[in-house]
């Protein structure tokens, strides 16, 4: 049986006080993906640069989720799960170019069927309709890369999509509605906007002196700024106190940390910790929670949040129920996984067919992170409160807690991969643009 919806659990058992009786439950759902921003650069985060002011006052008026994992660091196998609570292997996306299942349900398809209008304005070529399967249930779903000279690009800036959003919004912010807004600008190539960022007083992270840092800050501090023209547009119009607000990453970023530059390919908190920010006045402000959770947990929270049944199958967890019980769920295993990138052309004439295998798993649970390559049967460990960096792989020394772990990321990896097996037909400029963004093996 379902406990409480989010407001009353999360403010009664997270929080520390009592539900605010004035608030009534949200009316409308509003959530903002921001690509490739790791945790750790954010300045509400601890990072050394404000890079997200409006992100960090965001947090002052609701809950941020300090440990918050990415299921998969990949965008579309990313997005999907968030838009679903299913890990990939269910719903089907496992790959950027693959899209999900079709009778798989989505966040937007309940609220279209509960009377609510949906509304997505996406900014990478990862996302768009055909790759992904995500625009179902959506009223709108803008996937437009084509800019004011009629070029095509692989991305369309944030400021762009926001645009697009509250014109959107002008037209249908009188009704219930879920809109989602996903703003691509951290994603690389990094552009350098010449914004200088100010030191955060509060920091503790000092910032990167290289230059595609310094420029990915920069993305990262664009980006907040147009989420901020979004937010000025539902105070403008009287929307917040209605509005559950959700702010997330699909996955963060690697800089040369462990070897990898980019993302997709290992499951290094550099792309698994990633922000999670609930704002809603039921929640009251200003709260802090350093339970694990994870991006399979926002579509089942949202639903709870509007007093509607969990999605069939899910695996995420309502953040109301969990944290109602904090002791409970401290030691919660948390599980992530990656899949090779899309295969160039000539190879996938030779290679085996789409299996689904993954090729890094993952699992948290405490301050423990294991680590397994399934083809070598290699498994790191790591101390996250002692070592949150993972610089010493602690498997050799402590390798009875290891094996402990190896039995449970096996299984993990031998998920079923519930999809027909077989490789997506991708059109050869989905593949161009694909490769370009670094998705391509």
């Amino acid at each position: 049986m379902r406990g409480p919806g989010l407001g009353a659990a999360l403010l009664a058992a997270v929080l520390g006080a009592g539900p605010s009786l004035a608030a009534p439950p949200p009316r409308n759902v509003v959530l903002v993906t921001l690509d490739t921003t790791r945790a750790d650069h954010l300045s509400c985060y601890g990072y050394g640069l404000r890079t997200s002011p409006r992100l960090d006052a965001l947090a002052a008026q609701g809950v941020i989720f300090t440990q918050a994992s990415a299921v998969v660091p990949l965008t579309g196998p990313g997005h999907a799960t968030i838009l679903t609570g299913l890990f990939p292997r269910d719903h089907g996306a496992i790959r950027n170019g693959v899209p999900m299942v079709e009778e798989v349900p989505t966040l937007a398809t309940i609220l279209k069927s509960r009377g609510m209008r949906a509304a997505a304005f996406v900014s990478g070529w990862t996302l768009r309709a055909s790759l992904t399967g995500l625009q179902r249930g959506f009223q709108a779903y803008d996937d437009d890369m084509t800019d004011r000279y009629h070029m095509v690009n692989n991305m369309r800036p944030g400021d762009e999509t926001v645009d697009r959003a509250l014109a959107w919004l002008e037209t249908h912010g009188d009704e219930p509605f879920f809109l989602w807004v996903h703003l691509f600008d951290a994603h690389a190539p990094y552009d350098d906007r010449g914004i200088s960022l100010e030191p955060n007083p509060g920091g503790t992270r000092p910032p990167d002196s290289r230059k595609a840092v310094r420029a990915y800050d920069q993305e990262i501090a664009f980006a907040d700024a147009q989420m901020g023209r979004l937010l000025d547009h539902l105070q403008a119009r009287d929307l917040m106190d209605a509005t559950l607000l959700v702010v997330t990453a699909d996955h963060g970023e690697s800089f040369g940390e462990h070897g990898e530059n980019g993302h997709g390919r290992h499951l290094y908190e550099t792309t698994q910790q990633v922000p999670l920010v609930l704002a809603h006045p039921s929640l009251g402000r200003g709260r802090v929670s350093d339970l694990p959770v994870s991006t399979l947990d926002i579509t089942p929270t949202v639903l709870a949040a509007l007093d509607l049944p969990p999605l069939p199958h899910s695996e995420g967890i309502d953040l109301g129920e969990t944290l109602a019980a904090p002791g409970s769920f401290a030691s919660r295993s948390i599980y992530m996984e990656t899949y090779h990138g899309a295969r160039k052309k000539f190879w996938r004439w030779f290679a085996p067919p789409l299996t689904g295998e993954p090729i890094r798993v993952a699992v948290r649970q405490g301050p423990w992170k294991a680590i397994l390559n399934p083809k070598g049967g290699k498994i790191q460990l790591y101390d996250l409160a002692q070592d949150p960096g993972e610089r010493q792989d602690l498997s050799n020394r402590d390798s009875v807690r290891a094996g402990r772990f190896r039995p449970v990321l096996t299984a993990h990896a031998q998920r079923e991969y519930k999809p027909e097996s077989g490789e997506p037909v991708l059109s050869e400029e989905d593949r161009r643009r694909l490769e370009s963004l670094g998705y391509v093996d």
